[in-house]
């Protein structure tokens, strides 16, 4: 129906109750063309809300959420939790449960003094380096060698975590169940720092601070492109952070049944630094280091001994109770294969002194 017969149809059935004035047509032709236009625009949002919806459907087709080289689940730094602000401590001390697996084409990686567990790609490199962790992808130099590079950097230091600077676009956030801040210095650089539960007890030489403790972590790229290559792989390793203390194994595997007190943590600690490649040194009495200055007969400390290979895993198959000590059997590997067994003693000097290995068995092999 056009619009001239719904105004000629309105006045007609409105003509016998309605006064023929001048005013009676402008007031129905009013109220027709008012009905017509909101029949109009009442379609035409309809057609809107369709095309949005038909929009919302593509976008989240299968491929909307693929990842960029390594499918896994750990958030990105958008997708982090964010709390409220506050500048208080994060209220859990101890340990956090490391992830059930480690995130497709990452592996382990323990910095035991400094009570810090990260996951990086595997085919990334480095290690401790004078007092910070230095990782960089492989065929790029480490930071203290210089040249171009892109590097991970994490440190602990004294300090609040609230304290340790800002720049562009300040954001807080949790990293593995601890209160964070990250921000940008420069369109190549991205710092986190992390509120940490302070120096481990079972090391000596962290220096400790009133005001308690922070990890950094410094993501830095030399030039444009190095960055635009590792940027989304830095930042995903640099979220994967946790507490360390030797609750959980980074490096090897513990025997069901076996139990997981202090003398378990002590003996984890010191395996997993022996894969590391450095600090099993400082987990061990005299006694011990001094068995390990000899190997005649035994593996070295973070090598096999004939093969000179770096180790690269342990089983803990064996526990034994001795008279307020543990005595464990453990099985160290090299990427060859090979397995070597050796039985450490794990104990405390005193009673308020962490758990240690004592003294290494008299048999190997």
């Amino acid at each position: 129906m056009s619009l001239e017969d719904e105004v000629k149809e309105a006045f007609t059935k409105h003509a016998d109750d309605a006064r023929a004035d001048g005013q009676s047509w402008n007031a129905v032709e009013k109220k027709v063309r008012r009905a017509h236009r909101q029949r109009f625009v009442f379609t035409s949002a309809l057609s809107l809300v369709i095309i949005a919806a038909i929009a919302i459907v593509v976008l989240k087709g299968p491929g909307t959420n693929q990842s960029r080289g390594f499918s896994n689940t750990s958030p990105t730094p958008t997708e982090a939790t964010t709390p409220s602000p506050s500048l208080g401590p994060s209220t859990t001390p101890t340990a956090q449960p490391h992830p059930s697996s480690l995130p497709e084409g990452f592996k382990a990686r323990v910095g035991v003094q400094s009570g810090f567990a990260v996951d990086i790609p595997k085919d990334w490199k480095g290690g401790w380096f004078e007092g910070y962790w230095d990782f960089e992808p492989a065929g790029l130099p480490s930071t203290a060698q210089g040249g171009d590079t892109f590097a991970l950097v994490i440190t602990l230091e004294p300090g609040s975590y609230t304290k340790a600077g800002g720049g562009a676009g300040t954001t807080e956030l949790t990293i593995g169940g601890r209160k964070a801040y990250t921000w940008s210095t420069d369109p190549l650089h991205v710092v986190y720092s992390v509120d940490w539960p302070g120096c481990p007890k079972y090391v000596t030489t962290c220096t400790s601070s009133p005001e308690g403790e922070r990890l950094i972590m410094r993501l830095s790229g030399s030039t444009q492109r190095l960055w635009d290559s590792y940027e989304a792989l830095g930042r995903q390793a640099a979220l994967t952070v946790h507490v360390y203390d030797g609750t959980a194994p980074e490096h090897g595997t513990v025997a069901s049944g076996i139990t997981n007190d202090e003398f378990t943590k002590a003996l984890i600690r010191f395996l997993d630094a022996r894969v590391e490649g450095i600090g099993a040194d400082e987990l061990m009495s005299s006694e011990a280091a001094s068995q390990f200055s000899d190997t005649s007969g035994c593996p070295d400390l973070y090598q096999a001994k004939t093969s000179h290979r770096a180790w690269t895993g342990y089983d803990v198959s064996r526990r034994e109770e001795t008279a307020a000590k543990a005595t464990f059997t453990v099985g160290m590997t090299t990427g060859d294969g090979q397995v070597y067994i050796e039985t450490f003693v794990v104990g405390r000097s005193a009673p308020d002194q962490p758990a240690v290995i004592e003294s290494r068995g008299s048999g190997c092999s």
